[in-house]
């Protein structure tokens, strides 16, 4: 009895740390929206040094930015948490979309992440450069 009892202490020391990671990864980096546009003109900025530059007006290189934009602004939505408020129509906005559209093309993100290696790279090397970017002007 006195192992289940060390057990349990344990384990709620084990929780109460996981909680406090979980509470500092689902921190947005941004939350001022107005900056979207900034980000997205440093996002073709980067696609355009790039030494094979993709077409940033198809839809594959927008779910790029996309999943770069929820990650600074609403990281829990990856972990099946809604998407902050005002981010989809934000980002409705830069793209002459519906805000259902953004959240449309949000969900299916992770999928493209976990399954697609390029998309992954891409949305890495654009990330790491956009946080680069974001130390520079101290955000």
């Amino acid at each position: 009895m006195l192992n289940e009892i060390l057990n349990l202490k344990k384990i709620r020391v084990e929780m109460a740390v996981l909680k406090s990671s979980e509470k500092e990864l689902e921190k947005p980096m941004l939350d001022d929206f107005s900056f979207i546009p900034t980000l997205y003109g440093w996002f073709l900025e980067i696609l355009e040094n790039m030494t094979c530059p993709p077409n940033p007006d198809s839809a594959f290189q927008r779910k790029k930015f996309l999943f770069v934009a929820v990650m600074l602004y609403s990281p829990a939505t990856f972990c099946g948490k809604p998407v902050k408020e005002g981010l989809c129509a934000e980002l409705a906005k830069l793209f002459n979309l519906t805000p259902v559209s953004v959240s449309r093309n949000i969900s299916g993100m992770i999928f493209y992440y976990e399954n697609y290696r390029d998309f992954a790279d891409g949305v890495e090397k654009i990330y790491v450069e956009i946080l680069h970017r974001l130390k520079d002007v101290s955000v």
